[in-house]
């Protein structure tokens, strides 16, 4: 499985090179079989439900839906959070569950590209 030298922050955000990349055996039984590479995390912002130093396994996709959980490119950075999309308001948010963090507004001039769909984890001590 592709597992990505630089983390996804969970936090402020970690520039992802696509060259830079490990190859990493994983017991199958804890790969989902969607699972089309995986991102280690960095930062507390997606605490208590993931902790820094987890492996997010991640389905490849270029949108996923509203409320999930993502990996993305914004400005070149990598951040893992919840997509929220809010029509009403014609705004997209990239939210955070630990609430010390304010969710990030995406602006006008902000680049945002979709890595993936997180899809399972594995704790870094597995």
């Amino acid at each position: 499985m592709v597992t990505y030298i630089q983390p996804a922050s969970a936090g402020l955000g970690n520039y992802l090179d696509s060259d830079s990349y490990n190859l990493v055996r994983y017991d199958e039984t804890d790969v989902p079989p969607r699972a089309t590479f995986c991102i280690k995390i960095s930062g507390d912002s997606m605490e208590p439900d993931y902790n820094d130093g987890d492996i997010l396994f991640m389905e490849s996709m270029p949108a996923i839906p509203n409320k999930a959980l993502g990996v993305f490119g914004l400005n070149g950075e990598a951040i893992f959070k919840q997509l929220v999309v809010d029509h009403k308001n014609r705004r997209v948010k990239l939210h955070s569950i630990n609430t010390k963090y304010n969710d990030i507004v995406v602006g006008e001039d902000d680049v945002l590209h979709t890595y993936g769909l997180v899809i399972g984890k594995i704790g870094e001590e597995s």
